[in-house]
């Protein structure tokens, strides 16, 4: 062994391979998992394998600091979660599990990876966001037969989803990279240290607004209303932040808040005047109406099969499996599946063209129960609470990112399924590694000064 490590290939490559070479090779992989994930997922799944055992390697490294992470250990809650939700199914549901599978609660930690290689580094985080920016736009191009045509056709009113999953899935993800554009124009305008020539500052400035226009309108193009709501009250609640924590003086603030929300609600008011806003918006009223009737008459199936009408019913169906098997759920998440074949409240052609329960927080519930939202949950509880003990000068920001990403990420769920499917995956992973970054690596650094005392 000790010839083999003086042989001049190995003091070469061990040479080459400095920590500062492997930072920047991992944020490539960062890069090509947040680029290409969707768009190419062959390719997104090498660079993610990459990660996967680079921060395997790291885990086993700091394993000191790992085992006492509350993250991890929620982790590892929902293994052992999956596992006996799993045997419940096998032996106690009547609905029978398939394989058994780690991945579907386990795939929501891939941001422990992604957050350990950005090291915090706010140059590192915002090329991740511009490149998860981009990667929308090239999904929506490497999925449509053809995107260009689409695009047009989105443009004259017609619903497009270019041919990811559905129209909601491609808004989830335009609606995420048009704040993050937002969010990275205002980085840069403000600190100009992130580059050194104004030639390149002004470049990547006129990328991201084309990024933002592309996106935006692709949002538009979806007619999601799932997604208009959350960026609404994410928005909102950005405009109440920034007038409390980034201004001083309580006229200055009630001054920045009385515009904020003036242009805001100028924007909406003219967005409601477009033809096909207005009536995607207002397009559901009587179905509404009869939802508001269901307390004098309770007959699900005289709802409409419409977006809203199906919703309800494929709630509804969930909640007595939910009350009959709380804690562990059904067994594994295609429980989704059985749910709606069961369903006294939908017809047998319904039955076999939809497979999911369009509720996030439900499809937790039916296939994992209790133990598995409180995974869900925990994640997000933990990345709030994590943000508001930081040290860092961006610790505001970081703040303002995690409260304003849940209330965007728990809107979406509410109306559509995202934890389980990979468009939910990818936005979780990249949001929460980029805000968590900041307490792993500054736990990391505080436990290593603490050893060398």
């Amino acid at each position: 062994m000790y010839s083999l490590i003086k042989l001049p290939l190995f003091t070469s490559i061990t040479k080459f391979f400095t920590p500062a070479r492997i930072d920047k090779i991992m944020l490539i992989c960062v890069m090509g998992y947040a680029l290409f994930k969707l768009a190419d997922r062959a390719t997104g799944d090498v660079f993610l394998g990459f990660l996967l055992i680079g921060t395997l390697v790291i885990i086993a490294k700091e394993k000191s600091y790992f085992l006492r992470d509350k993250i991890f250990l929620l982790f590892l809650f929902a293994l052992v979660t999956q596992v006996a939700s799993w045997l419940y199914g096998r032996f106690v549901s009547p609905y029978e599990v398939t394989k058994l599978s780690i991945t579907p609660l386990g795939n929501l930690f891939y941001f422990i990876c992604v957050a350990y290689w950005l090291k915090a580094r706010p140059k590192y985080i915002l090329l991740t966001l511009l490149s998860f920016s981009i990667g929308v736009v090239l999904t929506c191009i490497t999925h449509s037969q053809q995107p260009i045509l689409e695009f047009i056709s989105g443009l004259k009113g017609v619903r497009v989803d270019f041919d990811i999953t559905n129209a909601n899935h491609t808004a989830a993800l335009s609606g995420v990279a048009t704040m993050l554009c937002i969010f990275l124009g205002f980085t840069i305008l403000k600190n100009k240290f992130f580059f050194n020539t104004s030639i390149k500052r002004w470049g990547l400035l006129f990328i991201i607004l084309g990024l933002f226009v592309i996106n935006l309108l692709i949002t538009y193009m979806t007619q999601s209303r799932a997604t208009w709501l959350a960026l609404f009250i994410s928005i909102i609640f950005s405009i109440f932040f920034i007038a409390q924590s980034m201004t001083t003086g309580l006229k200055h603030r009630i001054s920045v808040l009385l515009t904020l929300l003036t242009f805001t609600a100028l924007i909406i008011f003219s967005a409601l005047q477009v033809k096909t806003v207005h009536n995607r918006v207002f397009t559901e009223q009587s179905t509404i109406q009869k939802i508001t009737t269901l307390t004098t008459n309770p007959d699900i199936k005289k709802l409409p099969n419409s977006s809203i009408g199906l919703r309800i019913k494929f709630w509804v169906s969930a909640l007595p499996w939910m009350k009959e098997y709380p804690i562990l759920g059904l067994g594994d998440k295609f429980a989704r599946k059985f749910v709606i074949r069961q369903s006294p409240h939908l017809s047998d052609d319904l039955k076999k063209a939809y497979g999911h329960l369009h509720q996030g927080f439900l499809e937790v519930l039916a296939g994992y129960g209790l133990l598995g939202l409180i995974v869900v949950l925990g994640i997000f509880f933990y990345i709030i609470r994590t943000a508001f003990s930081l040290t860092s000068p961006h610790k505001k920001y970081i703040i303002w990112g995690a409260i304003t990403f849940t209330i965007y990420y728990f809107t979406i769920n509410l109306f559509e399924s995202f934890f389980f499917f990979k468009s939910g995956e990818l936005i979780h992973n990249i949001m929460l590694g980029c805000l968590y970054s900041f307490y792993l690596t500054q736990s990391i650094e505080s436990q290593k000064i603490q050893t060398n005392k």
